[in-house]
């Protein structure tokens, strides 16, 4: 069968995170295949689609078995022309000095493996002269304080983005992220202190974070995911976008 005749598909590395949430269920609306990865399999309501392909996987535990887990993907879903990224996190390790392997533990999740997944699929992408890559990264990248573990991985997409979008451009393959700060949505951390904390606390949290003073929410990316991940983008490659409230740090 042409590849040309097969249903659109977009691999989701991270396809719990909160930032995706609402730009997953559009992908579904709008007829995709979405091929997700995550650590564990949340009872959302993108899970009943028939449509949705959930891959349980742990980045970390499982970090020398990526290329196995890409084999297994593509050998079922042959038309995967998008890829993003919305894994990650710090791990709650914030100390300045810490053990080696939580270097390695952060760079291994935030950053190293979409290498792993970019190294296989975008082979494929140059054959079809069409691919979407899309990172989700952090604020943190740009901030003079706070854990240099954490930040220092996404540095790294930060730099990473701007090389790979300039090499495969001329191909039809843009590379690209979004940055974000502080967005509270569908249970994760800054939901939850959002829920808990008084109003004058999160408050003085947003007036002194960001300058719209209100909380990020996935369908604030939607229309952004939307554009850069589709064909109508024909000249965005290689960007940080930053996504972010207006942070102030």
């Amino acid at each position: 069968m042409n590849n040309n005749n097969l249903k659109k598909e977009v691999l989701i590395v991270g396809s719990n995170s909160a930032l995706i949430r609402d730009s997953l269920n559009l992908f579904l609306k709008k007829g995709y295949n979405v091929v997700g990865i995550s650590k564990r399999n949340k009872k959302l309501s993108f899970y009943k689609n028939k449509n949705y392909y959930h891959y349980n996987f742990d980045l970390i535990k499982n970090f020398n078995r990526i290329q196995g887990l890409c084999k297994k993907i593509s050998n079922k879903h042959k038309n995967i022309s998008i890829i993003i990224y919305a894994q990650g996190g710090s791990l709650g390790i914030n100390k300045i000095f810490t053990k080696f392997s939580n270097w390695q533990k952060l760079w291994k999740l935030n950053f190293a493996c979409t290498l792993i997944f970019n190294n296989f699929f975008i082979k494929k992408f140059i054959k079809k002269k069409y691919g979407r890559i899309l990172y989700f990264t952090s604020v943190a990248a740009n901030f003079k304080f706070g854990s240099p573990v954490y930040s220092s991985s996404k540095v790294c997409i930060q730099d990473y983005v701007k090389k790979m979008g300039n090499n495969f451009s001329n191909k039809n393959i843009f590379v690209n992220s979004i940055n974000t700060s502080i967005v509270s949505d569908f249970g994760n951390n800054w939901n939850k202190f959002e829920i808990k904390s008084k109003k004058n606390r999160i408050i003085k949290l947003l007036s002194e974070n960001l300058s719209t003073q209100k909380f990020g929410r996935s369908s604030y990316f939607t229309e952004m995911i939307d554009l850069l991940c589709s064909k109508r983008n024909k000249f965005i490659t290689g960007a940080n976008i930053n996504m972010d409230g207006g942070f102030l740090r």
